[in-house]
């Protein structure tokens, strides 16, 4: 009874903040059950008080029987209040954060199957109870000395049904209508990915991770020779991508890495920097994982995976658009050697590029998933470079490389194993190819 007050003084608290909807409306669910099993517990021990105090000593296979339906019967609503209690327990986060956290990724997916399937059994549970208390009805209309009971049993029994009836109508009520709102916003974010080419550049979306909208196009990769830091591999040509991509706004972070991995392997901790120390492998298994977890949680429509870039994606993704040097002053978007202390620093801390990406140049270097190989010289189409190699590619420079190192051409490479806290990734979402 405690926990079912706690959690209706929790619930109106939550009504006047503006707490998670998907939060709210499943201890709303909760605490219907709860009440539900402290009204048929404390008319079932109300009414085991009566008989007892009448039937006394006097027995009878009827009258054992009675009682011995009314003891089973404050069991199993004991039982049932603590669960119900455990549930709402968890929802309010006392005992199982990630119960919690588990009801409202649920609801917020529109999948309500694991409340829907509480609210069949408890259904159930009560059913049996309501035809253990006509039973209990039957004897006492049929023996004599449960006849002053007779009453008063009945109306016990009539408006302790009812209220249960009552409470649990307006918990599948609750259930449907956030349903249907769930179902509606799954609807729409999927209709959105249907009709992908109708993203503009730079759109932003959140799936799991916020991301930009790369649309199809054609760039000069590379850089003219004239260019203050130019590269001899930096040879400069035309590239068309005949296919748009979504691509995270920020260089993957510690708190994103955790999440899907569980460890952390950085050298400079915090939660809203980028994850670094990882090798070519260990991003790319990132994003495997990553793309297996969304599906199972169905934010990833069929035909859609998280992988690395390729370098003409992320070339093409961090000059957006500009054909300089880099797509704005260094100082303004870059944490680099002249500025960053010799450290990561938290992502978003510098300007955007014109597509809404964040630390396309400095923070830390990013693996894309190309072996290193020599540029083509003409032009090329949906490029993803040589079949095989020792080396792959990363791109942007980070916190501990100068301005030469700093540029959207700029080029480095190292081995798929190797770790350093100047190389991290950022991934790609787009549609198998």
């Amino acid at each position: 009874k405690g926990i079912v007050e706690a959690a209706r003084h929790s619930l109106e608290e939550m009504r006047k903040s503006d707490a998670v909807p998907t939060k709210k409306a499943g201890l709303e669910v909760a605490l219907t059950y709860a009440e539900a099993r402290e009204i048929e517990a404390r008319g079932s021990r109300k009414l085991g008080d009566r008989l007892e105090k009448v039937l006394g000593d006097r027995t009878s296979d009827a009258l054992a029987e009675a009682r011995r339906m009314m003891t089973q019967i404050s069991e199993e609503v004991t039982a049932e209040v603590g669960k119900a209690n455990l549930l709402v327990r968890a929802l309010l986060g006392e005992e199982s954060a990630g119960l919690a956290s588990q009801a409202a990724d649920e609801a917020s997916k529109g999948r309500q199957e694991w409340n829907r399937s509480q609210l069949a059994e408890y259904t159930t549970r009560l059913d049996k109870l309501s035809e253990r208390n006509v039973t209990l009805q039957k004897l006492a209309d049929q023996h004599p000395a449960m006849e002053p009971l007779e009453g008063s049993a009945v109306s016990v029994i009539r408006a302790t049904q009812k209220s249960v009836d009552r409470l649990l109508q307006e918990g599948a009520s609750q259930i449907a209508k956030f349903d249907a709102e769930a179902k509606a916003k799954d609807e729409a974010a999927r209709a959105r990915f249907a009709k992908v080419a109708r993203f503009e550049a730079g759109e932003s979306l959140v799936l799991g991770i916020p991301v930009r909208w790369i649309p199809a196009g054609r760039f000069q990769m590379g850089s003219p020779s004239s260019e203050e830091g130019h590269d001899p591999d930096e040879v400069q040509h035309e590239v068309v991508l005949t296919r748009g991509f979504f691509l995270a706004e920020t260089e993957c972070t510690q708190g994103q890495w955790e999440a899907v991995i569980g460890s952390n392997p950085s050298q400079f901790k915090g939660g809203d920097r980028p994850v670094e120390n990882v090798s070519w492998e260990e991003a790319a298994e990132y994003c495997r994982k990553l793309t297996a977890r969304q599906r199972g949680e169905e934010i990833l429509p069929e035909g859609w995976a998280w992988r690395l870039p390729t370098e003409a994606e992320w070339e093409y993704a961090a000059r957006a658009g500009t054909v300089g040097v880099r797509h704005g002053e260094l100082e303004g978007i870059a944490w680099f050697y002249g500025n960053s202390g010799n450290e990561t620093l938290r992502v978003k801390g510098k300007q955007a590029n014109g597509w809404g990406l964040h630390d396309m140049l400095g923070n830390v270097g990013e693996w894309c998933s190309n072996w290193h190989g020599e540029y083509p010289t003409g032009v090329v189409t949906d490029p993803t470079g040589p079949a095989s190699g020792s080396n792959r590619l990363n791109r942007g420079g980070s916190w501990y490389n100068g301005a030469k190192g700093v540029r959207s051409a700029y080029r480095s490479w190292d081995g798929p194993g190797f770790r350093d806290a100047v190389l991290g990734f950022r991934p790609v979402l787009s549609a198998v190819r």
